[in-house]
């Protein structure tokens, strides 16, 4: 039926090709249009009797060639294309049900262990015998991150479900039909929001506190989400690749219905396309589920377990033993190191990114209202500035963004923190940009919460702090 319809329309196309410039030709001489334009018993003598119009239609011709439309043929093409259509839709609802059913996600190899949040509570000795074991390469910035392992990331139903999709929308766009492409189009999103997407959604979805400590629903959890980061990726190059051949194929155009067919058939491709835009929503709510679930209660965890024992109210000696030991930062780039260890192999590249997007805001967030808590004089104020430079730099060439937006506040904290006393605070008011003006990252500091941090400075008189007027 495919070829059929495709050689019927390049044989029509080839008529009209030639039969235009003789109609024009034709026009032009005085009394020709009666010679292109033929009445119904001009048509009944020189049209063979097999290609004339039905009874009960009359004869309708085309303007721009003089070619009859409504023939024998035309009527039986359009019954073949709704035949074909109707077995299509009927094969890509089961083909895509059976890529389903055969899908391999419970046998995907690299799946043996659970993710674990558990990274040990040592610090020096600790991240030696961290370095020096087989498979784990020192990151950028001091962070450990594994070598390249055989964890497969995602299932075989996105390829062959894709397949599927591809063949049907190829061959229907062969046909050169625009009604035919749009609805096998709606076929296929059918197909895909009712097995592809829902099944993908339900595993996404599922609680991470139920699959604490199994690796086979941590499995179906991450592939699933990976699975839906794949086919945002491959339905935007099955479409790049359907345009381009209906760009190829389709008559070009130049006015006449050409150019409503090609027109019609790229609605019908835009429609399909849209649907990614249901792949990435199902995605980010199954990365937030997972940043709820997992990363956030793993970064306060992360974060907790490297503040213990670290205090920033210090002595000149403290001060020195602190900067020769960096404490903080040795932890938090050994806990950190064990979260990027197992989420990079088993997240797709933007799921991984977007998850670390979330660990690192969860982070911010968590450091300002710990700050917020803690006391400190000049010196803890330098070295918890110090602190946030570090961390930001490390966390910056792990993620390979910049972070200067997300940690804009704990920078400016950092700063009104470190002041040699409460007057040099009052500056850190006048840099403010004024109000009304539009400022790209986080919004800075208040007065008020200023003020608040220097109350937690136990080396400035709360006169001093009062004489600021803020």
């Amino acid at each position: 039926a495919v070829l059929i319809s495709r050689q019927t329309a390049t044989f029509n196309r080839f008529l009209a090709s030639r039969a235009a410039p003789e109609a024009q030709a034709l026009a032009d001489v005085p009394g020709g249009a009666e010679r292109v334009f033929l009445g119904p018993a001009a048509i009944a003598k020189l049209v063979p009797l097999s290609m004339q119009p039905t009874r009960d239609a009359g004869a309708v011709v085309d303007g721009a060639t003089g070619l009859v439309r409504n023939t024998p043929l035309a009527a039986r093409m359009r019954w073949l294309t709704d035949v074909y259509v109707s077995l299509e839709v009927f094969f890509v609802g089961r083909s895509v049900a059976k890529a389903m059913a055969l899908d391999d996600v419970d046998s995907l190899t690299g799946w043996q262990d659970a993710v674990n949040s558990d990274a040990g509570t040592g610090t020096g000795a600790s991240a030696t015998q961290h370095r020096a074991q087989p498979g784990v390469r020192r990151g950028p910035g001091g962070a450990f991150a594994s070598e390249a392992r055989d964890i497969q990331q995602t299932s075989s139903c996105v390829g062959d479900m894709f397949f599927v999709v591809k063949t049907a929308l190829e061959h229907v766009i062969s046909m050169q039909r625009p009604a035919a492409v749009g609805a096998v189009a709606q076929c296929v999103i059918s197909a895909m929001n009712s097995e592809f997407l829902s099944a993908m959604e339900a595993c996404a979805l599922s609680s991470w506190s139920g699959a604490a400590g199994q690796a086979p629903a941590q499995r179906r959890i991450l592939v699933a989400i990976n699975n839906l980061d794949l086919a945002c990726v491959y339905l935007q190059k099955t479409v790049d690749g359907l345009r381009e051949m209906i760009g190829r194929e389709w008559p070009p155009e130049g006015g006449g219905d050409g150019d409503s067919d090609r027109a019609a058939a790229h609605a019908a491709i835009d429609t399909f396309a849209a649907f990614a835009g249901k792949f990435a929503h199902a995605k980010q709510r199954a990365l937030e589920q997972l940043g709820a679930q997992l990363l956030k209660p793993w970064m306060r965890t992360i974060l907790q377990q490297s503040y213990r024992d670290i205090k920033y109210v210090l002595t000149d000696e403290e001060f020195n033993d602190v900067q020769n030991d960096n404490l903080f930062q040795k932890r938090f780039v050994l806990k950190f190191g064990h979260l990027v260890q197992q989420l990079r192999p088993r997240l797709a590249g933007a799921n991984y990114a977007a998850a670390l997007e979330l660990s690192i805001a969860t982070l911010a967030q968590d450091w300002e209202r710990a700050i917020r808590q803690s006391k400190f004089n000049m010196l803890g104020g330098i070295m918890f500035e110090k602190d946030v430079r570090e961390i930001q730099r490390f966390l910056e060439q792990e993620a390979d963004v910049p972070l200067r937006p997300r940690f804009g506040r704990l920078t400016q904290m950092a700063d009104a923190l470190a002041v040699e006393s409460a007057a040099d605070a009052k500056q850190l008011l006048l840099a403010r940009p004024a109000a009304g003006t539009d400022v790209a990252g986080p919004a800075p500091l208040s007065a008020k919460e200023i003020r608040a941090l220097l109350e937690n400075r136990i080396d400035v008189a709360d006169s001093d702090i009062s004489s600021l007027g803020i």
